[in-house]
């Protein structure tokens, strides 16, 4: 019997990069329903509706005697309960099938298969289905009611948990629920690939039933972004930056602070300093990229009566780790350095720049993943730096008075 799963039902979201699919079709012991074909219910490409009580050619009969209907489309019906953003999907809508009176029964296949790719990624894969044995007349279902559900991606089963999942009754039940999943198995990226559901059932009595609420094979990525995160805007006071402490020379203050003697990497004080930041690479009002520092007046009329900044030559260095949203891959850490700017007499400067031009201000044109507006931009450091010697002057960070 399949173990119940607390998640019944996943969030799905369809990538914006190309679904190819070549050729839906569903085969029931050597009858193929294809899509759009005879037996078709459905006129909607990429949907099949089968019914073998169907008059006409619709209809067709099965060696266990069995009538079968249902719905398959290419897209999640939610029985994996896994959270994907999904580029391919089989999902079957419902299932029915029942033993007519004389049916000689037995065991009927049933399997929904599809072609997909090639997508770039590499991507995880997940079935899952759920529904319920039942009978229809008072009493209890008969013995040899039995499900098996398993899907394949390129051929290879869907796992973990291996082997098929199954479902059989015991006898004494009038109705007897089942739901299950296999998953995440990896698929690599590059090329097409099948994609197939197959579900091999009997039944046990003629006023017994199988009912398939939905069950579905999904190939996707797992979210890494919610939606719904806002994060346009990077801000922080700049503090004077020091040298980090030796462990190993460290000395144990009376307090129990293990601290160094060090001092100051570059050395020259400010008053104030701001670090901004903004999402947008081009932006359409504001700069991306603002950050001042202010000398304090009073430091400079009591050591030499010159401003402490005045005259240095000073640039922005950050860090960033990019993630484009799109394609979910991490670009390695890009060191920025921002244009150089001179610090006026008066000791205070002010930089306001696109994110654009410091990534072009090193002569190497950024690749499309920095320019992306909507990439994930970590800010793994920041500092401003004496753009002679490369010091940090000025680091993130906060400092009361």
């Amino acid at each position: 019997m399949f173990a119940r799963r607390a998640r019944r039902f996943g969030a799905f979201f369809f990538a914006a990069l190309p679904s190819v699919a070549w050729g839906l079709s569903v085969t029931i012991d050597g009858v193929v329903v294809g899509d759009n074909g005879p037996r078709d219910l459905d006129p909607a490409p990429g949907v099949v509706s089968f019914d073998s009580e169907a008059p006409g050619g619709a209809g067709f009969s099965l060696p266990t005697g069995y009538a079968v209907a249902g719905r398959v489309a290419l897209e999640p019906s939610g029985a994996s309960g896994a959270s994907l953003e999904a580029f391919a999907a089989l999902g079957l809508d419902f299932l029915r099938a029942g033993r007519p009176p004389g049916a000689p029964g037995g065991t009927t296949t049933l399997s929904v298969e599809e072609t997909f790719g090639p997508f770039p990624l590499s991507l995880e894969a997940f079935d899952g289905i759920e529904g319920r044995h039942v009978h229809d007349a008072p009493g209890a279902l008969a013995p040899g009611n039995t499900l098996e559900f398993q899907a394949f991606v390129g051929g290879v089963a869907v796992e973990p948990p291996s082997g098929p999942l199954v479902s059989a009754p015991d006898p004494g039940f009038q109705a007897f629920p089942f739901s299950g999943g296999h998953g995440p198995l990896s698929v690599a990226g590059g090329s097409t690939f099948s994609a197939r559901m197959e579900l091999r059932f009997a039944l046990g009595g003629t006023d017994d039933r199988l009912e398939v609420e939905s069950a579905e094979l999904v190939v996707g990525r797992r979210f890494r972004f919610d939606p719904r995160l806002s994060a346009s805007l990077y801000r922080t006071s700049l503090v004077q930056a020091f040298e980090e402490c030796d462990p190993t020379a460290a000395t144990t203050l009376p307090d129990g602070t293990l601290a160094c003697a060090g001092g100051e990497l570059d050395g020259t004080p400010f008053s104030r300093g701001k670090l901004v930041l903004r999402s947008r690479v081009f932006p359409t009002g504001r700069p991306s990229v603002f950050w001042m520092l202010r000398s304090s007046s009073t430091q400079a009329r009591r050591d030499t009566g010159v401003p402490p900044l005045g005259g240095k030559q000073l640039a922005l260095r950050l860090v960033l780790r990019v993630t484009d949203e799109t394609t979910q891959w991490t670009a390695v850490d890009q060191e920025v350095v921002c244009p150089t700017v001179t610090v006026p007499p008066t000791g205070n400067v002010v930089q306001k720049v696109s994110l654009a031009n410091c990534l072009l201000a090193d002569g190497s044109p950024p690749t499309p993943t920095f320019l992306a507006n909507r990439a994930a931009k970590e800010v793994v450091s920041a500092a401003v730096v004496d753009a002679s010697t490369g010091l940090p002057v000025a680091v993130p960070g906060v400092r009361g008075r």
